[in-house]
């Protein structure tokens, strides 16, 4: 992966438009080949999509268990987009929210008794249906088709939530030539490994036996054991289930079953993407008191072990809290940050002057208050429109003042002249050349913003201690 990242969060920045409030949420329906039915979503649209004749990025929400079309998360999120636009806050977008987190179990289920919702994993099954290819395939399709998009990956990018956090990292890894990035919220990702070995006293515990005779209609763990070898395991020939279950009849695990459904896990989906020719962007975060984290800290150890550029957060709170909607916020801004602006002073990088230093002040657009900024967040992470593959921090020494004398405050902190010049000569910048810097940085709630300025190098780095 490395120098291989680029900036897919630039490219969300390629468009602006004036918006007022007042975009659309429209449930559509689309014949889906994969599934061999229609399927439902939820599309917004920014103001102005029907006049402007710009193309639009396009955000794909896949919502948790609690979520579907029709449901809260992009109809109650619409009036919070709308805001952010016309406020100037964030580009005008296009966001789909499928029908993609449950479904109706087979109907050799529903003859056999059962008839609870299940899910589906994102995942083709000859059992539950080809749900990887209606989503990655015939959605994607359907809506480039349909609406004016910027189709291409670095503008196509996927926010989860929960269970929809299996999928968006799913499809991501599996698909970069087709999404640019996954934002993933309190992520219900590495289950075989974080989540059913808990489950399998309560199965069995509720199974009769030995020998045990497992059914999705014993208990709702059970269900859930079902659903999940439905996604993963099925098997055609063994009625009436039609499934390879993880437990044996004498209550052990299956070693074979286990392996294919590892196989398939998030984390061996991560070391089979690690050295792609695609660059993801991949942003996670989680609650500390998060009761499902346990499938969400396996992905992220082996994103480390492969080495593969992403961004963890933990923020105070369970699967639910904070607000929801404050967390899809979040999400969005990583991928669309609040356009800040930055004035770098002296403009001119050299290594050889005292103090060795460069001031940086950030200032928010509308209402924001720089003092909501987390100073220990602010960073170099692009040059030239190339993503680093090591930010380069800022100083957390921050001071609020205004700078510019515009009436509006701005928060000052120090970027090292000498790393900025080393990071700049990695990336094949020269002395003389003006480059253009990218610096992010999160508020307290957690939302992201970014800022750029240019800055002319006066000769490469130095070999001496930094300030």
């Amino acid at each position: 992966m490395k120098g291989k990242t680029s900036g897919i969060l630039l490219a969300f920045l390629a468009i602006a438009v004036t918006a007022t409030a007042g975009g659309s949420a429209t449930v559509e329906r689309f014949y889906s080949e994969a599934l061999g039915r229609y399927r439902s979503m939820v599309v917004y649209l920014p103001e102005g999509y029907q006049t402007s004749g710009l193309d639009y990025p396009v955000i794909y929400l896949l919502p948790g268990g609690d979520g579907g079309v029709g449901s809260w998360y992009l109809t109650d999120f619409a009036p919070v987009l709308d805001d952010m636009i016309a406020d100037g806050l964030i580009d005008p977008m296009i966001v789909v929210e499928p029908d993609s987190n449950r479904i109706s179990p087979p109907q050799e289920w529903i003859r056999q008794g059962f008839n609870d919702w299940i899910f589906h994993y994102h995942a083709n099954s000859e059992l539950l249906g080809n749900h990887e290819d209606y989503l990655v395939e015939d959605l994607v399709d359907w809506v480039d088709w349909n609406y004016r998009t910027l189709a291409d990956r670095e503008h196509r990018l996927l926010i989860g939530r929960s269970i929809g956090g299996h999928g968006a990292i799913r499809l991501a890894l599996r698909h970069p030539e087709v999404f640019g990035g996954a934002s993933i919220d309190a992520g219900f990702m590495a289950v075989l490994e974080g989540y059913l070995p808990s489950q399998i006293i309560y199965v069995l515990a509720l199974t009769p036996g030995p020998p045990y005779i497992y059914s999705p209609t014993n208990d709702s763990f059970s269900g859930r054991f079902f659903a999940f070898s439905g996604a993963f395991t099925p098997n055609m020939e063994k009625p009436p289930w039609y499934v390879d279950f993880l437990l044996d009849e004498d209550g052990e695990i299956d070693e074979s079953v286990r392996q294919r459904m590892l196989a398939q896990s998030p984390p061996a989906l991560v070391e089979e993407y690690a050295g792609s020719e695609y660059p993801l962007d991949l942003f996670l975060r989680v609650g500390d008191r998060d009761i499902m984290s346990n499938t969400f800290w396996p992905v992220v150890d082996a994103l480390e072990a492969q080495e593969v550029p992403h961004l963890v957060r933990v923020f105070e709170g369970t699967h639910d809290t904070p607000s929801r909607l404050d967390k899809l916020a979040v999400h969005l801004t990583y991928f669309m940050p609040i356009k800040a602006t930055a004035e770098i002073n002296p403009r001119i990088a050299d290594p050889r002057l005292h103090p060795r230093r460069l001031r940086v002040a950030v200032e928010l657009p509308g209402d924001l208050d720089v003092a909501d900024i987390d100073c220990t967040t602010l960073a170099l992470i692009d040059i030239d429109g190339n993503r680093l593959d090591c930010p380069v921090g800022c100083s957390a020494a921050c001071e609020v003042s205004d700078i510019n004398g515009n009436g509006r405050d701005d928060l000052s902190v120090w970027l090292s002249s000498d790393r900025l010049s080393r990071a700049a000569a990695a990336n094949g910048a020269a002395a003389g050349d003006q480059i253009e810097l990218t610096i992010r940085g999160e508020l307290t709630d957690g939302r992201f913003f970014q800022a750029t300025d240019n800055v002319t190098l006066v000769s490469g780095p130095t070999t001496a201690g930094v300030d």
